[in-house]
């Protein structure tokens, strides 16, 4: 489909509002709180939008621009129809790593990334996936992972499988240190 006019000046003040803050731009830099807020409201439609591109270059801003409420709404792309809005939008929470507030409360993150990892076709999103749930450093992602190396035998699929491995690895090294310090303490 052929974007509108006006959806063609969404696509180019989008990109530009990206490059304006620069990539993973942090708070403090060129939006106040009330212009912050109507970008994230107009991010927040975009990210649902009927047009392809439209929708997948919100999801490209929301990983790179910091806002108050981007995790939300890039768990929430990660439903999108579309491979590239899903694989911006696993990257994008990848960057940003796990809520704070420790492991208790990643407990639910983890479900829903590895509920997106399991229902994923496209290889490219699947390890994206792989990756964040490698980010968590927690045992409780290590199931979903193992099945993933278990079912990555097509040729396609060995990057999945590699990320998969590379996030396993990444959780029992964690595991490794804290086991040595716990050691230590003792």
């Amino acid at each position: 489909a052929i974007p509108s006019e006006r959806e063609g000046l969404a696509e180019a003040a989008l990109l530009a509002l990206v490059k304006l803050r620069g990539r993973r731009a942090k708070p403090d830099s060129a939006l106040d709180p009330d212009a912050e807020a109507v970008l994230e409201g107009t991010l927040a439609r975009l990210i649902s939008h009927d047009d392809e591109g439209l929708r997948w270059r919100a999801v490209y801003a929301l990983s790179e621009i910091e806002l108050p409420g981007r995790r939300e709404l890039l768990q929430h792309a990660l439903k999108a129809a579309d491979p590239a809005s899903r694989l911006f939008a696993a990257r994008g929470l990848g960057r940003l790593g796990p809520i704070e507030g420790g492991a208790m409360h990643a407990f639910p993150e983890i479900d829903l990334y590895a509920a997106a990892l399991e229902a994923e076709a496209d290889p490219h999103v699947a390890a994206a996936l792989c990756s964040l749930l490698g980010a968590y450093h927690l045992p409780y992602a290590l199931p979903t992972l193992e099945q993933v190396c278990a079912r990555a035998e097509q040729p396609h699929d060995h990057h999945v499988r590699a990320a998969a491995l590379e996030a396993i690895q990444s959780v029992l090294t964690d595991m490794e240190g804290e086991e040595r310090i716990a050691d230590e303490d003792v």
